[in-house]
């Protein structure tokens, strides 16, 4: 009675545990089926797991500025307990769309889910099967990469793995010379904070140069 990908080999005559359906009784894997275990079946084999153990401060990937963690839930796979796993290693949590943006998680991926693969180009063997935060959307539930698509969390899904980020720090460089254009030499001057305007102007007074303008209409 294994699930789909299973591997067939070893789960032959294996018992695999269903709650309280059909009065407590199990399924056995059975040749090409299943079957519900009878009172005539004693002394046999169940199946049991342990959790892959993940390393939660390696840093599986760098992607739009920001280093992705795979990070162990405790609990039910909903939002709110994976907003508690990304603090627990002091990492920030990434929204799963940007709809979904609310205090505690940052919007990485403007395109779209980053539980659906198509959406972005993040390395999709990353995030098979992780559940990502969407903080009060369907009563708090997160949202499965799953097989081709995503699909909302279940009752049953429970300690399993997230997705957590840590922005990349960007380190000052000295200002570098490019090339000379029209009787101006030109820099690549760092730019701290957000990156606008005002900031762009504030990077070039501090170098004591002066700041070109994209178009001429942009002159002021």
């Amino acid at each position: 009675s294994g699930g789909p990908g299973l591997p067939r080999r070893g789960l032959n005559g294996v018992y695999s545990y269903c709650a309280n359906a059909n009065r407590g009784r199990v399924l056995q894997n059975y040749r090409n089926t299943h079957r519900w275990s009878t009172s005539k079946d004693k002394d046999g084999f169940g199946m049991c797991i342990k959790p892959v153990k993940i390393n939660p401060k390696k840093v599986v990937a760098v992607w739009h500025r920001y280093k992705w963690y795979r990070v162990r839930v405790q609990g039910a796979m909903n939002s709110a307990n994976i907003r508690a796993a990304c603090k627990k290693y002091k990492y920030a949590t990434p929204c799963d769309h940007k709809s979904y943006k609310d205090r505690y998680c940052v919007v990485v991926n403007r395109h779209g889910h980053m539980s659906y693969s198509r959406h972005h180009n993040f390395p999709r063997k990353l995030i098979d099967r992780v559940f990502f935060y969407c903080g009060n959307a369907n009563r708090g539930r997160s949202l499965e990469n799953w097989r081709n698509t995503h699909r909302w969390s279940k009752r049953g899904d429970r300690d399993d793995v997230t997705m957590c980020v840590k922005p990349v720090t960007v380190k000052a460089t000295p200002n570098k010379y490019l090339f000379t254009r029209n009787g101006f030499k030109f820099y690549r001057v760092f730019v701290r904070g957000t990156i606008n305007s005002p900031n762009i102007l504030k990077a070039c007074k501090k170098a004591g140069m002066m700041t070109p303008c994209n178009h001429p209409n942009y002159a002021d």
